[in-house]
């Protein structure tokens, strides 16, 4: 916990030093998941040479190593640090709704910094009076999980657990509450559960459905949220529609337009920034029986 605390109130010079060793550590000496990632790009993009996988690679381990300190650093983040360092694209496409008194869920991918992407969208939208329903799945270490709840919440937002997400939306919905339900929602399904499978990045990929059930059941409309590292510290979020009730009902069981339009937007993102995602996820590992 002292480390933490001392990284929490590093100038940020000196804490991406310890971003950079951290980033060195984990490819050059642990390996950490080396064999994973190297894999996912050459799959996802195998028109590459293996020298262009290879520096997308270091160029991964070094955005790792920013992510870890950097979600540390938010414990002492000043408003005023976060003003400088995050700028918004078309905010008002989830703010126009929101005023218009329409809860919104918002799905985001493992890219950038997803957790400097919560904590600049709960300062604008709590700063507005808007809740935000942060879901995340509990950690099995108590210590991490207090840890990163704290990080989460530092602007406002509630951490939700993900098997009470659908309750506390129906909840406040009939309470009258509008607020932003926030999902990291690329996450690899397991095997036994209802997903939506669909081509992303060339490879056969499941998908988790519950945001779109929850959207059609309640009729929230959704906004997918990314996040972009512009330059060193310094980020970009940007705002894009994915779907807006009335919904009509699919043309089978099977199909799920809302997974699939967040897939697509994902896949786009990645391509623009391959070395943003976090490669190190076994997002392949299962397969479709």
């Amino acid at each position: 916990m002292l480390l933490i605390r001392f990284i929490a109130i590093l100038p940020f010079w000196w804490m991406y030093r310890w971003a950079d060793f951290l980033g060195w550590l984990a490819f050059r000496v642990i390996g950490y998941r080396k064999a994973v990632v190297i894999d996912n790009i050459q799959k996802s993009f195998p028109e590459k040479s293996e020298k262009e996988v290879k520096r997308i690679a270091r160029q991964f381990y070094r955005n790792l190593g920013d992510i870890i300190v950097e979600s540390l650093k938010i414990l002492g983040l000043s408003e005023k640090q976060l003003q400088k360092r995050v700028t918004y694209k078309n905010y008002d496409i989830l703010e126009s709704r929101l005023k218009e008194g329409k809860s919104v869920i918002v799905m985001t991918p493992h890219s950038g910094n997803w957790e400097w992407l919560l904590l600049a969208c709960s300062y604008l939208l709590v700063k507005s009076g808007f809740g935000v329903d942060a879901v995340y799945k509990p950690l099995s270490s108590q210590f991490f999980d207090k840890l990163m709840i704290k990080i989460r919440s530092k602007f406002g937002a509630d951490p939700t657990p993900m098997n009470q997400v659908l309750r506390n939306v129906i909840t406040r919905k009939k309470s009258g509450e509008v607020r932003v339900i926030a999902m990291v929602a690329d996450q690899r399904p397991l095997p036994n559960e209802s997903n939506y499978w669909t081509t992303f990045l060339h490879q056969d990929t499941p998908f988790f459905i519950g945001s779109e059930r929850i959207a059609r059941k309640v009729h929230f409309p959704v906004v997918y949220t990314s996040i972009c590292r512009v330059r060193r510290g310094h980020y970009e979020v940007n705002f894009q529609e994915i779907a807006d009730p009335p919904y009509s009902k699919p043309a089978s069981p099977e199909e799920h337009p809302i997974i699939e339009k967040f897939a697509q937007l994902i896949e786009k993102d990645i391509q623009t920034h391959p070395d943003q995602w976090l490669w190190s996820h076994k997002r392949w590992k299962h397969k479709r029986s």
